[in-house]
């Protein structure tokens, strides 16, 4: 059951971040520019993203955001469906 659970999230977590990246990249852009620049826009920043790197620079740094995802989420979603388990277990024999 744990290796179940903590497969179910590491599996959500790395759709996640894969459907996710690109809003973040555009989030991480603009805090970067603030202060630099009179006026950052969403729009803007998503055009300059592409132009400089194309749509792949939306999904720049996937492999590694993944990758640090994956143990968290692994042991958290195991440990909450053991820990679900085991709660509606103690709660039938009850």
């Amino acid at each position: 059951r744990y290796a179940a659970g903590g497969l179910a999230g590491a599996t959500a977590s790395s759709c996640m971040w894969a459907v996710m990246l690109p809003a973040d990249t555009v989030r991480t852009v603009i805090q970067a520019q603030v202060g630099k620049t009179e006026s950052v826009t969403i729009g803007g920043t998503v055009r300059s993203i592409y132009a400089r790197k194309g749509a792949r620079g939306f999904w720049a740094g996937l492999t590694p955001v993944v990758l640090r995802s994956l143990p968290s989420s692994f042991v958290s979603m195991g440990a909450y469906e053991t820990t679900r388990a085991w709660v509606n277990n103690w709660r039938e024999r009850r």
